[in-house]
């Protein structure tokens, strides 16, 4: 699978999140699993690793986003919006590109 398709899935996931209860998650990646067809293990497994990692780091995610952002807190945000949102950060936190973006931010 191509990391545009993998991406894809983990947002869908993550767009979950906020409709699912925590006892829950497991379950609904489960049932998402289901419904692909010819999905690798391996690709799965890195969706699977990678939205688990959004959901705990959640908010932590939401408190930089509300941190940074100027009159759009994530509690006014469209939960699509929100999920690239929490996805990219998730992607970038850690990186020096990351904190270019949030050094520019902050000026």
């Amino acid at each position: 699978m191509r990391r545009s398709e993998l991406r894809e899935h983990i947002f869908r996931m993550v767009f979950g999140l906020d409709f699912n209860e925590g006892e829950e998650i497991p379950e609904q990646i489960q049932l998402y699993f289901e419904q692909l067809d010819d999905v690798k293990e391996r690709d799965m497994e890195y969706i699977r690793e990678k939205a688990e990692h959004i959901a705990e780091k959640r908010e932590e995610i939401d408190a930089l986003l509300n941190t940074h952002t100027k009159g759009w807190k994530t509690s006014r945000m469209n939960k699509v919006d929100l999920s690239i949102l929490r996805v990219a950060v998730y992607e970038m936190n850690g990186t020096m590109r990351f904190r270019l973006v949030l050094q520019s931010i902050r000026q």
